[in-house]
């Protein structure tokens, strides 16, 4: 009777330990939204298009670079900051079938600190802004664990910088990239 006691005990144990290792996915599809950016300090220019796109809005990276820096276009970059991303994504725009949607970003410096809130999004098929290593990533997917506690633990992320050359996905990985390298995230508030 012992040995039956002990063997149902390493049974639940195992499947308590099994059950804490389930990994977890969201995702959407990245082809349709995936946009190599024009000029080299255009990373966020791209991951804007990228983000309207992925809402019906097809707005060029040239619109967004025009909105912040003026008509010149001059290939700068956002210098760190999310806010130009915000500014440039701010305001109501039509969509390809006409509908009329209302956007606008709100961003989180840093490690993000609202793993459901990214789950959510890509769940809702809102892609996300990954700034990390002081390059825009979109991210696309992710995988997460329940147990012990809800933690994201691998980004999949579309590189702009693809049309240069650069693969177009690269993952994020929590136990394999640096955190501290982390820039912060940018989400894309959408309202019909």
């Amino acid at each position: 009777m012992k040995n039956l006691f002990v063997l149902l005990v390493l049974i639940v144990f195992a499947s308590l330990r099994s059950a804490a290792q389930q990994i977890y996915e969201a995702a959407i599809d990245p082809e349709p939204i995936a946009a190599a950016q024009r000029k080299t300090n255009w990373c966020w220019a791209a991951g804007c298009e990228m983000l309207a796109k992925s809402q019906g809005v097809e707005v060029p990276q040239e619109w967004f670079v025009e909105r912040i820096f003026g008509p010149r276009l001059p290939n700068f970059p956002t210098g760190g900051s999310f806010e130009p991303i915000r500014r440039a994504l701010t305001g109501t725009f039509e969509t390809k079938d006409g509908e009329t949607v209302r956007l606008r970003g709100a961003y989180h410096y840093g490690v993000p600190t609202d793993p459901a809130g990214m789950i959510a999004s890509i769940e809702d098929e809102r892609p996300f802004i990954f700034a990390w290593e002081g390059h825009v990533y979109v991210c696309y997917a992710l995988k997460y664990i329940l147990q012990p506690a809800l933690r994201v633990i691998e980004l999949e992320l579309i590189d702009p910088l693809f049309g240069f050359g650069r693969p177009m996905y690269k993952s994020f990985n929590v136990f394999r990239d640096n955190p501290n390298a982390i820039d912060g995230t940018f989400e894309l508030i959408v309202s019909k």
